[in-house]
């Protein structure tokens, strides 16, 4: 937009009662992430709202000087406007994302190095919030409490904000202040409604996504302008520190009695909305709210919040990824680093880069390229390399031919109905739900003579097929198909009934993890497959096995130092069998044979009951199972072995 006529724009005044105000925001979200025990859980267990908090500061901020820059001149400038954004966000974002790679040199495992620098990327392209919401809910995911860099998606969502508030604030300039105010309350209100429908819809995308969360930012704006148009009421009015107080007492409310539940982004969210609209409104230095706000040691950590919120994830993903197990007094050390490195960070780095007298912006851009350079190696190179294993050649050696990253070797095992997908024009396959390629595409051939075995089920149902499919040379005259399904629902049952692969299915075998008893719903699928003339098999849950020192306990084994022959393995996988499928098993031996269900069992294949023994390692000394019980690659492909020479399929009848 053209200018009028030249002018200096004049600063924001400095208000360090924000800072204290962003003190209270980071300070219930570093809390938060520590997952401080409390009871019967953890401590403000509500923190996270301070990201919401931090929202609308963001929005009244910015808005507050897109309007001073446009009073003051008749203009504005975006290169101004950006450049105070790169200034401002990117120096310690690029150097907290490089500080990591280095630490974690060591500590990441091959799939979580690939997955740190993909994150990384996204990070600094400002789209980790998409990259976030596309991978962390994918089954099998590791917990997000040891990704570096999971807390930059909100980084993203104000970048993404200011990407598009700018353009769109100038334009409602145009039709006067007052319709500009009016206009962007309506956006807030409408905001918040298509927030709370986006939040019932899908409450992991709206979490992570701006269209959901713009009306918080939204309304900061609404306060700027109402403040600019000089109709708010001034924090100095009698009142003012008893409306400010009020609106702590909310933030306060907010973190201890609003757990993250489905209505989150949406109305429960306007509680510390309008907790933060109050402080902004009323603090001030005229009441003791404003004062006690402002004293030096409260402002000071507001000063420094934005390097806390950078710094402090990494720290305690990293601290969690340490061998042991953390007591709460061992978090004085990723607490108190936190806090050293972001006053570093912020005098050092933060603060000079903000000042365009002391450090020019080519020399900022030069060092974010540099930094950028280095992150796409390591990309390149960690996906060519699946995570860069070099990097770690104690493990490699005492592994040996085994993979030590049992990520990888749980994205192996999906990696052959995935490839399959592939093959066919079809994206991934999915645990609990048929996809496309499962539910339309036909996988059975149409001849005579043939039996189609169709497994059905969850994860369980991967390992059964991938044992099958592996060994289908051993099993003549049988075709197998696979198809997701968590449970025996009759809407699930209704699917399944449609698909094109059941319908030409001769036989039916169904396998799933089971925690319960409650095995009625196996009689409505027996009803369906009787139906159609199919024959239906159940087989057992899963043997499980209980971890040793946090780990699989092949893993755990193999790093305690222990007895690794086949045989001292597979004697201690016995003895390590859990419970609780044990017990399962056995209630669903016994109604089986009342209901008259055929029953295959897994243990036959898997242990050895006279032995004592179940097979931990295969004969070459491959591990068998990536968790508590599914199946390696070589695990399936042994057991699938096992199948065959033990007749597991015999009562399976060809039509």
């Amino acid at each position: 937009m053209r200018a009028r006529s030249i002018h200096v724009v004049s600063r924001l005044r400095y208000r360090p009662e924000l800072d204290g105000l962003r003190a209270l925001a980071v300070l219930p979200v570093l809390l938060y992430h520590a997952r401080l025990p409390l009871g019967d859980g953890f401590l403000f267990k509500g923190g996270y709202l301070g990201v919401d908090v931090f929202f609308v500061i963001s929005g009244y901020l910015i808005t507050a000087l897109i309007w001073k820059e446009w009073s003051e001149t008749g203009a504005f400038s975006y290169r101004r406007f950006y450049e105070r954004r790169v200034r401002r966000l990117l120096p310690i974002l690029f150097l907290v994302v490089l500080a990591t790679l280095v630490a974690g040199w060591k500590i990441l495992m091959p799939a979580q190095m690939i997955d740190f620098t993909r994150s990384a990327l996204a990070s600094l392209g400002f789209v980790s919030n998409v990259y976030w919401w596309s991978t962390l809910f994918d089954y099998g995911a590791t917990s997000s409490l040891i990704k570096p860099l999971v807390h930059t998606w909100s980084l993203a969502v104000e970048e993404q904000f200011y990407l598009v508030f700018p353009a769109l604030f100038l334009l409602l300039l145009r039709r006067g202040s007052r319709f500009t105010a009016l206009a962007l309350a309506a956006l807030v209100v409408a905001g918040l409604l298509a927030g709370q429908a986006m939040t019932w819809l899908s409450r992991d995308w709206a979490f992570f996504m701006l269209p959901a969360r713009a009306w918080e930012l939204g309304a900061g704006a609404v306060l700027a302008m109402v403040q600019a148009r000089g109709t708010a009421l001034p924090a100095e009015r009698r009142g003012a520190g008893l409306l400010a107080a009020t609106g702590v007492a909310l933030i306060i409310l907010a973190y201890v009695f609003l757990p993250y539940g489905r209505s989150h982004p949406g109305f429960p969210t306007v509680v510390p909305v309008v907790g933060t609209l109050l402080f902004i409104a009323f603090a001030g230095p005229g009441n003791w709210v404003g004062r006690l706000a402002s004293w030096g040691p409260v402002a000071g950590i507001g000063l420094v919040s934005y390097s806390l919120y950078i710094w402090h994830y990494p720290i305690f993903a990293l601290f969690r990824l340490q061998p042991g197990h953390m007591n709460p007094k061992d978090w004085v050390w990723p607490f108190a680093l936190t806090f050293v490195l972001s006053i570093a960070g912020y005098f050092l780095v933060e603060k000079p880069c903000r000042d365009a007298s002391r450090v020019r912006l080519r020399t900022i851009v030069a060092g974010l390229v540099l930094v950028l350079g280095i992150m796409v190696a390591v990309f390149v190179a960690s996906n060519v390399t699946r995570g860069l294993p070099q990097r770690l050649p104690e493990l490699v050696a005492l592994y040996g031919k085994n993979q030590m990253d049992n990520e990888l070797l749980r994205d192996d095992s999906w990696a052959i109905l995935d490839d399959m997908a592939a093959e066919h024009g079809y994206g991934p396959v999915h645990q609990f739900r048929p996809t496309a390629f499962e539910s339309e595409h036909l996988w059975f051939s149409n001849g005579a003579g043939v039996t189609r075995v169709l497994v059905v089920g969850n994860s369980h149902a991967k390992d059964v097929f991938n044992a099958l499919w592996l060994n289908r040379e051993r099993f003549p005259g049988m075709e197998f198909a696979r198809y997701a399904m968590a449970n025996a629902s009759p809407e699930a049952l209704a699917a399944l009934d449609q698909s094109a692969n059941f319908q030409l299915a001769d036989v039916i075998i169904y396998s799933i993890r089971k925690k319960n008893t409650r095995f009625q719903p196996y009689l409505k699928f027996k009803q369906l497959t009787d139906r159609r003339g199919k024959q239906f098999l159940v087989t057992t849950t899963a043997e499980e096995f209980r971890p040793h020192q946090g780990m699989p306990l092949f893993d755990g084994m193999l790093r305690s130092g222990m007895d690794m022959s086949p045989g001292n393995v597979n004697r201690r996988f016995w003895a390590r069998r859990e419970q609780a499928p044990r017990k399962v098993n056995a209630s669903l031996r016994q109604f089986a044979r009342q209901h008259d269900i055929d029953l295959l069992d897994k243990t036959e294949y898997v242990c050895n009951r006279k032995a004592k023994t179940c097979d931990g390692v295969t004969p070459e000394g491959y591990k068998t199972f990536y968790d508590y019980g599914h199946y390696t690659i070589e695990g399936a492909t042994y057991f699938g072995e096992r199948i065959a020479e033990l007749g597991w399929l015999d009562e399976v009848r060809e039509e």
